[in-house]
């Protein structure tokens, strides 16, 4: 599990930030 490291963390958590954000505009424009 060295793989995930710091690096690879901090890439990720704007990505998952990023796709929640586009769920949420999807969900408030269907409302």
């Amino acid at each position: 599990m060295q793989f995930f490291n710091q690096k690879t963390f901090i890439l990720l958590i704007p990505v998952l930030l990023a796709v929640l954000y586009y769920l949420c505009l999807l969900y408030t424009s269907d409302a």
